[in-house]
């Protein structure tokens, strides 16, 4: 319904069959397990107000292809997404400190990961199990670690030049290279078509 704020613990657990939901848009909180284990869910567009994220809320939704995590949120719980192994890529919204433990535990799919400079601290393995991941972009200085993030990934941590001076040459055991952005095919703006430009990369170029 349309003026509902809240979704408690457990609320829709262990539905296996439900396959789709629609979000009033001054949702605020889902809580612990809402979600978990909805095997059939695919995906969910998650609403623009939404602040809070529970422990589990989503947790071994295996076939949730799509999500877009909205920047209202300010705490998504531990193993919220664990098990979420059709994500391909995340990026985390800026209104967040703290990755929590196991959050993305065994995304088997998940190949690359946004992080921005909010980001004081990644729990002990946050990304533990994500075997396909490759790419972690980190927009800011190197969040603090509590034990092992990245335990089984094959993850690269790209850094931008601003920070480059407070990246070590491994961090939690993984290669760091600067990333540098490069403009490429700059088009010039006339009156049907405004300036536009596309961004490449030059992998490790230390600034």
């Amino acid at each position: 319904p349309a003026d509902l704020v809240t979704i408690f613990e457990g609320a829709f657990f262990s539905c296996t069959r439900l396959a789709s939901i629609d979000f009033p848009a001054d949702l605020l909180l889902i809580g612990e397990g809402a979600f978990s284990p909805c095997t059939t869910l695919v995906g969910v567009a998650l609403p623009t107000n939404l602040t809070f994220i529970g422990s589990a809320a989503f947790a071994n939704c295996g076939r949730f292809a799509s999500l877009s995590l909205p920047a209202s949120l300010d705490y998504i719980g531990s193993s919220a997404f664990t098990g979420c192994n059709n994500l391909t890529s995340i990026a985390i919204p800026s209104g967040l400190t703290t990755i929590e433990s196991y959050v993305f535990e065994n995304c088997t799919r998940l190949a690359k990961v946004e992080i921005p400079a909010s980001i004081s601290r990644i729990d002990y393995n946050a990304f533990a199990g994500c075997s396909n991941l490759t790419r972690m972009y980190f927009a800011g200085s190197p969040p603090s670690l509590i034990w092992y993030g990245f335990a089984a990934s094959r993850a690269t941590i790209y850094y931008l030049p601003s920070h480059a001076d407070r990246w070590p040459s491994t961090y939690d055991g993984r290669p760091t290279l600067c990333w540098n952005p490069v403009v490429d095919n700059m088009s010039a703006p006339s009156s049907t078509t405004p300036f536009s430009f596309s961004t490449g990369s030059r992998s490790g170029v230390r600034a």
